[in-house]
C-alpha cells in the first residue's frame, strides 16, 4: 500500500483553512514588525522625523497635506522548521507502523510550514543525524519533500540521546525544532535536552506510541524480540505483569514530559491511532 493515498491529501486541503487560521502566532508563527523603507509590505503612515530616509517619503501624501508622512512596511523574518525523524528499527513496530506514521505526521507538518511561507528541512536519525533533502521553500515543493518522505528508510540501533545532541549543527539560527520520535532509547535524554534548551529555537517533542502499547493484551507467556539488537525476553501476560508494564509506560511518559517542560520545551504523546491531520489541527490549537 502507497504510503500517501488520495485520502491523504484530501484531509491536508482541509487542514490549509486551519493552518491560515491558526498558524500565525502559533505553531509556524512569523516574527513581524514595522520598519520605515520600501522593503515588505506597506502598513501604514507616521510623521516624518529628522533621520528618516527620504526615500520613504510619502510624496502624494505630502501633496495633498502639506506635511511630510513616511511610509511603514511590514517585515517578516524566517522562521525556519526542523522536522526530525527517529529511524531506528524500533519505528517499524504497529500497524500501522510508527515508521509509516511518522512519515505521514511530518509530511502534514511539513504541508503547513510550506503553506505558511516557511523553510523546511527533513533530518532522519539513528546513530547519527543526516539531511533527507536540501532545505525546501514555497508550497511547489510539497511533492518532491512527499517523494523524498517515500523512499527514505529505517536504520538499526538507534540513540535518541545521541541524535538530540547533534541536531544545533543541522539547525543554524533561529527557527522550530520538532522530534518525531518513539523515544524507546532515551536514558541519557536530559543531557541532550540540556543542549538543544541553550539554543535560539523552539522544541517540539512528539512522542509516538501505538494504541496497543499503551494498553497491551498478551494472555498467557509470551518472548518478545527486540527490533533493533534482536534480543528475545520471556513476558508473562497475566494481570500482574501487565499492571507493571503500564505503570512503566506511564513513567517513561511523564519522565519525557518533565525533561522536556523543565527546559521551556513542548512535550506531546501521540497515538497512531489519530489522523496525522486530525494530529496537526490540535497541535495548532494547543500551542
Amino acid at each position: 500500500m502507497a504510503l500517501f493515498e488520495r485520502s491523504f491529501f484530501s484531509q491536508l486541503h482541509g487542514l490549509r483553512i486551519v493552518s491560515r487560521r491558526l498558524a500565525q502566532g502559533r505553531l509556524f508563527g512569523e516574527a513581524r514588525g514595522l520598519r520605515t523603507g520600501r522593503a515588505g509590505e506597506f502598513a501604514d503612515h507616521r510623521r516624518y522625523v529628522p533621520g528618516d530616509d527620504f526615500r520613504s517619503i510619502d510624496w502624494p501624501a505630502y501633496g495633498r497635506l502639506r506635511k511630510p508622512f513616511v511610509k511603514l512596511s511590514e517585515s517578516r523574518e524566517e522562521r525556519p522548521v526542523t522536522l526530525a525523524l527517529d529511524a531506528s528499527a524500533s519505528m517499524r513496530f504497529g500497524q500501522p507502523p510508527r515508521w509509516d506514521y511518522a512519515r505521514r505526521l511530518a509530511a502534514a507538518l511539513a504541508f503547513v510550514a510550506l503553506d505558511s511561507r516557511e523553510r523546511v528541512t527533513i533530518l532522519r536519525f539513528a546513530e547519527r543525524p543526516e539531511a533527507l533533502m536540501p532545505s525546501l521553500h514555497g508550497s511547489g515543493k510539497f511533492r518532491e519533500l512527499c517523494g523524498r518522505l517515500e523512499s527514505a528508510s529505517l536504520s538499526g540501533r538507534g540513540s535518541v540521546s545521541n541524535c538530540l545532541a547533534f541536531l544545533p549543527a543541522f539547525c543554524p539560527g533561529r527557527g522550530l525544532i520538532i522530534v518525531i520520535s518513539d523515544f524507546l532509547d532515551s536514558r541519557e535524554a536530559g543531557r541532550a535536552l540540556s543542549t538543544l534548551a541553550g539554543t535560539r529555537h523552539e522544541i517540539i517533542l512528539l512522542h509516538l506510541f501505538t494504541p496497543w502499547e499503551a494498553m497491551p493484551e498478551l494472555p498467557g507467556d509470551w518472548e518478545l524480540e527486540d527490533m533493533e539488537t534482536g534480543e528475545t525476553v520471556p513476558v508473562d501476560g497475566g494481570d500482574t505483569a501487565m499492571a507493571a508494564y503500564r505503570g512503566r509506560f506511564r513513567a517513561l511518559s511523564e519522565k519525557l514530559r518533565s525533561l522536556a517542560l523543565r527546559r521551556g520545551m513542548h512535550y506531546v504523546m501521540a497515538s497512531t491511532g489519530v489522523p496525522e491531520a486530525t494530529r496537526v489541527r490540535g497541535l495548532l490549537n494547543s500551542l
